[in-house]
């Protein structure tokens, strides 16, 4: 049996015998996936011969908690201790002894946590971390931080190691039983691992460590391992044996420096492997640990052969993902993998920096793949990149239209274009774009703790319609809250209502670049919706799918005229225009009793958008930016320059897709051309609406 019982009923022999240093803090859940902080937990371990009464002992540092009386912890016993003890019964395995609730919270980042006896005496102390050489894997993976000897440091990063990883993302670890990592002599510690990780094609690597144990170091090896599944350009075998025996060239088998030599490899070739660490007893260091979110160390062999008007980015699935989007209807998706199946190789332009990240999630989706780079290595402070070609025109209109947003001042996600390979086969160029989640507040200095909404339009009510994509256990309050006191409120109270919860210049930006770009379905749906929780305490809008604008729609005419988006649209009392039942694109019925571009407005929009001094700043707002920003002279030389960038990847993608060269560059000025149009037209109509 692994699990001890935590005794209640002792002899007070066997109480009088304990040690009290005997008990060491043993694990820690400081950083559940999925934002679930209710399964924070920490375990303690009796590693003596004898029970130990916990009575009066403490937690002073960190998190505070008071064991009461009855709380002895038997030889060999665990008990944990957990933020919220009903949430932890639910999730893990009955029997575990558990008490609690614990006051505060377990840092992600590290901190100190500190263990006293009924006399304040300090019985353990850990410092732990997220950065270094602190395993990463424990840190929002899945994984806890586990003890590997208990009569080990407490503050040696090499004494903890992520408990195993499990096949799909949840709360894992192993409270109240023996730790995976479990071993009773601490194994080597292998430190200061260098090499270099991106090298020219044919190029060998040196690879040095440091490695010490007190017992003596027996042999260390460098474990080489196969990357399926395709490479950059020409596949991924890193040849040769399976491992390389390193030798010491300094030091001695307490404490030495170890070097061994990789192949050089073709260009495209990526190398993975890991460090084997052997002591005189027997005891084995694995370096990256197992369990890990990155199990391996890389090394790419890669020549930048780009001389592209894009960057290229090759792709390396080393299977299929076991998760895929939920459809538009909001049926649920498939359980998220615990661990990345693939690789994403950034190459710039005209031979540029090349980037390499390694055991990222390349996971399908429509039109393309979503990429989700590991926590400590993001990409250009981007965990999540969409990668997708869905339409010819989309490619062209999103971007240009987070331009606008962002040239407004509404924070919108950076998107671009480049050239991909999947497992070394060609797809031709992809526009990209940047996730908006957590990583996006902090890249934006917005305070990731605060709430977010994506909002979707096929939801039944407003909790159904606003997904909520941070802070899952506190609901929708703060925003059902919000939502009906702007339905009851009117005039100037409502006004007051909005300087005090919104940031009043950032929505009017927002909803006048709206009506610049006709972006029709950005009033009630295609936007996230954020409140700052410890700041200003005010919420903003961010767009989102910016597929169906300058002049798309549902039937949108062939030459994307649409340029009279009426003024009232999104607001309050605002109503569909009459149908046309001669019109085959214009004016014909859409699903929501209206006109095919026709919503009703959205939670935000109907109110703000109709609350007089709102409106004036939304219209002073639109007119700003009509003058300056949404001008010929402005946007013409950025539109202009996409196509020079783009005009080359079009012909290589219509050869590659077995199309015609000129007919796929025929589309792309005729797409290019009417967004042209679009501006001068949409423009034109504003200014003249402006004035009346």
């Amino acid at each position: 049996m692994k699990t001890r019982a935590f005794t209640i009923l002792l002899l007070l022999a066997g109480l009088a015998g304990a040690r009290a240093g005997d008990v060491v803090i043993n694990e820690l859940m400081y950083h559940p996936p999925e934002e679930r902080e209710d399964l924070q937990y920490i375990e303690l371990f009796n590693q003596g011969t004898q029970a130990v009464d916990l009575l009066g002992w403490s937690f002073r540092k960190g998190v505070r908690f008071e064991f009461g009386p009855g709380a002895k912890l038997a030889p060999g016993g665990f008990v944990v201790i957990a933020l919220d003890k009903r949430a932890f019964v639910r999730h893990y395995t009955n029997g575990i002894v558990i008490v609690g609730n614990f006051e505060g919270k377990l840092s992600h980042s590290g901190e100190q946590i500190t263990l006293a006896d009924r006399d304040g005496a300090t019985v353990d102390s850990v410092h732990y971390g997220d950065r270094g050489t602190w395993p990463h894997g424990a840190d929002g993976y899945s994984p806890s931080l586990e003890r590997i000897c208990p009569a080990g440091a407490s503050d040696e990063p090499g004494n903890w190691a992520a408990s195993k990883m499990p096949v799909i993302v949840r709360s894992a670890g192993t409270p109240g039983q023996t730790n995976d990592s479990y071993s009773a002599n601490l194994p080597p510690i292998v430190s200061k691992v260098a090499f270099t990780s991106i090298v020219v094609p044919d190029t060998d690597v040196v690879v040095t460590l440091n490695v010490a144990d007190a017992d003596g170091v027996q042999r260390v090896e460098l474990m080489k391992v196969k990357a399926d599944g395709g490479g950059a350009q020409k596949g991924t075998d890193a040849g040769g044996a399976a491992s390389l025996p390193m030798e010491r060239v300094s030091g001695d088998a307490r404490a030495g420096e170890y070097r061994a030599t990789l192949p050089g490899q073709p260009s495209g070739t990526l190398a993975r492997f890991w460090i084997e660490a052997v002591d005189e007893k027997g005891t084995k260091r694995r370096a990256p640990g197992e369990n890990e979110a990155a199990p391996t160390f890389s090394v790419l062999h890669f020549a930048n052969t780009n001389r592209a008007t894009i960057p290229f980015a090759f792709l390396m699935r080393t299977g299929s993902s076991q998760r895929s989007r939920s459809g538009w209807q909001g049926g649920p998706a498939q359980p998220e993998p615990a661990r990345g199946n693939g690789a994403f190789i950034f190459a710039d332009t005209n031979g540029g920096p090349i980037q390499l990240f390694d055991h990222v999630q390349v996971e399908r989706r429509s039109g393309g793949w979503n990429v989700h780079f590991l926590r400590d290595q993001p990409f250009d402070g981007m965990s999540s990149l969409n990668v997708i070609f869905e339409n010819f025109r989309w490619a062209l209109t999103e971007p240009l239209g987070y331009e606008v947003y962002r040239r407004a001042g509404v924070p919108a996600p950076r998107a671009g274009h480049m050239r991909v390979w999947e497992n070394g086969r060609p797809r031709g160029y992809h526009l990209w774009v940047e996730q908006v989640n957590k990583a996006f507040l902090n890249y934006r200095r917005r305070d990731s703790d605060g709430d977010m909404f994506k909002l979707v339009w096929y939801g039944r009510d407003v909790i159904g319609q606003h997904d909520k994509r941070t802070n899952p256990l506190t609901g929708h309050t703060n925003l059902l809250s919000l939502i009906n006191a702007l339905q009851r409120a009117r005039g100037g109270d409502q006004w007051k209502l909005i300087r005090e919860h919104f940031n009043v210049g950032e929505m009017a930006s927002y909803y006048a670049v709206n009506h610049l770009i006709a972006n029709w379905d950005g009033f009630h749906n295609n936007y996230f919706a954020y409140l700052d929780l410890n700041g200003t305490g005010k919420w903003e809008v961010y767009p989102w799918d910016l597929d169906k604008t300058f002049g798309d729609f549902d039937g949108a005419p062939d030459d994307y005229a649409f340029y009279d988006l009426p003024l009232t649209y999104g607001a309050q009392g605002d109503v569909s225009p009459p149908l046309d039942r001669r019109s085959t694109t214009r004016n014909h019925r859409g699903p929501f009793g209206g006109v095919s571009w026709w919503r009703g407005g959205g939670y935000f929009s109907k109110p703000l958008l109709a609350n007089a001094a709102f409106r004036g700043h939304f219209l002073a707002r639109l007119r700003d930016l009509c003058e300056t920003e949404f001008t010929e002279e402005k946007l013409y030389p950025w539109i202009n320059d996409m196509e020079r960038r783009l005009a080359p990847e079009v012909r290589v993608r219509a050869v590659e897709t077995g199309q015609s060269p000129e007919h796929a560059l025929d589309s792309l000025r005729s797409d290019m051309e009417s967004i042209r149009r679009f501006i001068k037209g949409r423009r034109a109509f504003l200014l003249r609406e402006l004035k009346q």
